[in-house]
């Protein structure tokens, strides 16, 4: 009856994290990922096997490294961190996300819970915007 009772409610939260928009993650103190939903494989392109060898800065471009990274460290110090970055994919494509993050203790090990939502429409109609208050101003 217990095991039939872990199976459903394994069965529930996967269900749950994998319908959440967007993209789930759970990060060890290293910055690997311990757990994760299935939009981060469709997002990326990555399949399962990669993913489960990647650490979260494997998906930031070279340069937003050492941000992500001090983010990361801060979710930890302070308990939450969130930064704005491109999410690369298996192909190379950098789509612009939103990335948070919240420490929590899990099996009395620290981790960080975080999700990420595609930012890449508003980014689009901000640059917009900007293109229409330059020709405004010219």
């Amino acid at each position: 009856m217990a095991n039939r009772d872990l199976t459903a409610e394994k069965t529930f939260s996967d269900s749950v994290i994998d319908s959440l928009p967007g993209i789930f993650y759970v990060l060890d103190e290293s910055g690997n990922i311990v757990r994760r939903n299935r939009n981060l494989a469709l997002i990326t392109g990555y399949v399962d096997d990669d993913l489960s060898r990647m650490n979260a800065i494997d998906f930031v471009p070279p340069e937003n490294r050492n941000r992500l990274a001090d983010a990361i460290q801060k979710a930890f110090d302070r308990g939450y961190g969130s930064i704005e970055t491109a999410l690369l994919t298996r192909t190379g494509e950098a789509i612009p996300f939103y990335l948070t993050g919240s420490r929590t203790t899990i099996a009395n090990q620290t981790m960080i819970i975080g999700m990420g939502i595609d930012i890449a429409a508003r980014k689009q109609a901000e640059e917009k915007l900007r293109e229409s208050e330059e020709k405004f101003r010219s």
